[in-house]
């Protein structure tokens, strides 16, 4: 029986696939939204916000994937990450966790909020899963799952 993606929590050997995890998902976007991509201030960046933030790893048949991060606020769920290896994406993946959280969202009566860059099509797949764009403050678009 398949049970679809599963979480673990991020360890410190983890730290070289978080960073082949972000570059592969993100690094196109963040080069048309910001220039050049730098590999040194973006692993700093990455290091930082996983010190600052709770971060999992998306596991599949026993195969690491992706990254997921949300921070549990007591007005929100604010989704930080949802990075997929290129390889793994448009599988459903995650749909499966989006759909997970926006459950667990429910259950606590609280909305889940995030932000992703303009030049990201990603518009479509928050769309489908009933986000509304709250604002645009570019690079970034703003969207909200209400309750």
């Amino acid at each position: 029986m398949d049970v679809g993606p599963v979480l673990r929590p991020t360890e410190y050997r983890d730290q070289d696939l978080c960073f082949r995890v972000t570059k592969e998902a993100i690094k196109p976007y963040v080069e048309a939204a910001f220039g050049l991509w730098d590999d040194e201030w973006q692993r700093r960046r990455l290091e930082n916000d996983m010190a600052s933030s709770p971060h999992e790893i998306v596991v599949v048949g026993g195969t690491d994937v992706g990254l997921w991060s949300v921070a549990h606020e007591p007005e929100r769920f604010l989704l930080r990450k949802i990075y997929l290896l290129p390889e793994f994406q448009r599988r459903g993946i995650g749909s499966i966790l989006l759909r997970r959280l926006i459950q667990e969202s429910e259950a606590s009566h609280v909305p889940i909020e995030l932000r992703y860059l303009m030049v990201n099509p990603v518009v479509s797949f928050y769309e489908r899963l009933g986000f509304s764009r709250l604002k645009e403050e570019p690079p970034y678009v703003y969207v909200r799952r209400a309750l």
